[in-house]
């Protein structure tokens, strides 16, 4: 289950590896000029959000996006080292293709992080950042967005493009599922 409190996610900023649709995983991929550009689009368009703290990947693509959006709302950042997308091994930097499929459908290659093991990772580092004041943002990555739709039972029929904000807000007496919200 999750943690029952309201919140923001946004994926990072787009790579040039994003762009090149590679597979980045743990791959330290600086943003390119869209986005830092898409960082800053973010940082406006949540300025009137309430947004109290963010959590942010230590993923230089992530922190970056979070360091952008944190200097538009005059806030801090919280380094969450479990944000950080999974550790997908010799796939980094290749094509996504068959090889995706079979780790999530719980195959691992020699030097990848499980499917499994990143899912229970990553859903302890998304209950550690909803610890925090809220609203929270966590700006991290497109694994970890694969599990918020996991965990919430929000399954969009596309990935979440770079830098784009949603709102999550958990079940309450007048729904009883979580819902999401394009900012």
């Amino acid at each position: 289950m999750l943690t029952p409190v309201p919140f923001y996610f946004l994926r990072h900023g787009e790579t040039d590896w994003n762009a090149a649709y590679r597979a980045q995983g743990r791959q330290d991929i600086p943003l390119n000029t869209r986005g830092r550009q898409q960082a800053r689009d973010a940082a406006l368009r949540l300025h009137d959000c309430g947004i109290r703290t963010i959590c942010s990947s230590p993923l230089l693509r992530a922190r970056e996006t979070a360091d952008i959006i944190a200097q538009g709302l005059g806030l801090s950042i919280n380094t969450v080292q479990d944000l950080q997308e999974a550790h997908l091994g010799p796939f980094e930097g290749s094509m996504p293709g068959r090889w995706l499929q079979r780790w999530r459908g719980g195959h691992t290659d020699a030097g990848m992080e499980s499917h499994a093991g990143f899912q229970q990772r990553t859903q302890a580092a998304i209950h550690e950042a909803l610890t925090q004041p809220g609203p929270v943002l966590i700006v991290a990555h497109g694994g970890t967005h694969a599990v918020l739709q996991q965990l919430t039972r929000i399954i969009a029929d596309t990935h979440q493009t770079n830098a784009q904000a949603l709102f999550f807000q958990p079940p309450d007496a007048l729904r009883s599922y979580w819902s999401s919200t394009l900012i």
